[in-house]
């Protein structure tokens, strides 16, 4: 996390680039201290501020004037802040519907508790209409996790001010996959279990996008387990975190957590238990989890697994995904 907010203040003070879109500054509400809600998405107010955060350097790119770092170069680069000095960017309809940046998404349902609608509302992939100027097109993303909605709305504002095609924007937002392992990767067991490898990293908002994602999948028919190992970089407010994880769990109703770890995973299953998960179990490494899931995995049971990348835990869930 240290690393990638000094990634974020180079990008916003060296003066390398032609321009720079700042989501992570433009979502945030200045009346609150932080731009996380409740629900850790954007605020609201936030989502306003987008406008001007991307309409500045848009129209100096544009026009022709000297960017707002004072410099051009022949080849543009434009770098996108996100929330990632935080977490995996992502937001609420809300923010976005409250912007009035010229790239508008009106965001199709995200199916929650039907999961015989279609197969990719119940896999959690997200679907909505993708409107500039006078054209509009459909978007399913091909990646899993409602967060993705946002991080596609991103790409698609920076590509679209950058001059690309209305066409070839919404081609490549629907042919997008993902490109390396251990993110939200789902795989259906033949035995009708799913494993969510998405042990890649962990931090309290992607952490809580994953269990989102488990719950929309499973669609309150499905038992759900979620293996959560430790969170690391979060200095004096880990134990917070991790505590607050904990009661997300209970609130999200899922049926069996298990933490992995040491004292802050401790931490998770004892805020779980407060909160009124009954069947909580911690364990410290990462092959007591197999031992445990290896034989009481059910079909049609939906398994999480989520932790620090140095937790190793994607090793856990790709013995998971095959039976092995």
């Amino acid at each position: 996390m240290a690393n990638r907010c000094q990634v974020n203040t180079f990008i916003r003070t060296s003066g390398a680039f032609d321009a720079v879109f700042d989501f992570d500054a433009a979502v945030a509400d200045p009346a609150r201290p932080g731009p996380l809600g409740p629900d850790l998405s954007p605020q609201t107010v936030g989502g306003a501020s987008c406008d001007p955060a991307i309409a500045a350097p848009v129209r100096a790119l544009g026009s022709g004037r000297p960017s707002p770092v004072g410099r051009r170069t022949s080849v543009r680069t434009w770098p996108l802040v996100t929330s990632h000095c935080r977490a995996h960017a992502y937001g609420s309809r809300n923010a976005y519907a409250a912007s009035s940046v010229p790239v508008v998404a009106e965001l199709s349902q995200v199916t929650r508790t039907t999961p015989d609608t279609t197969k990719r509302h119940a896999s959690a992939r997200g679907q909505f209409t993708l409107r500039h100027g006078d054209d509009a097109a459909p978007v399913t993303l091909g990646v899993v996790g409602e967060h993705h909605l946002t991080n596609a709305l991103a790409a698609a504002a920076l590509a679209l001010s950058a001059g690309v095609g209305f066409a070839t924007v919404t081609e490549g937002l629907n042919g997008a996959s993902l490109v390396s392992g251990s993110r939200m990767e789902v795989t259906e067991r033949p035995d009708g279990v799913t494993v969510i490898n998405d042990a890649f990293n962990a931090s309290p908002e992607s952490v809580d996008a994953a269990l989102r994602s488990l719950a929309t999948i499973a669609a309150a028919t499905r038992p759900t387990v979620a293996v959560l190992g430790e969170m690391r970089e979060l200095g004096t407010t880990a134990p917070a975190l991790h505590a607050r994880i904990g009661r997300r769990v209970a609130d999200l109703g899922i049926d069996t957590p298990i933490t992995v770890g040491g004292h802050h995973a401790e931490l998770m299953a004892t805020a779980a238990r407060d909160a009124g998960s009954a069947q909580v179990t911690h364990v410290e490494t990462k092959d007591q989890v197999l031992a445990l899931l290896t034989e009481g995995l059910r079909g049609r049971d939906v398994v999480l697994i989520k932790g620090a990348n140095s937790a190793a835990l994607f090793e856990t869930a790709a013995a998971l995904a095959t039976g092995h």
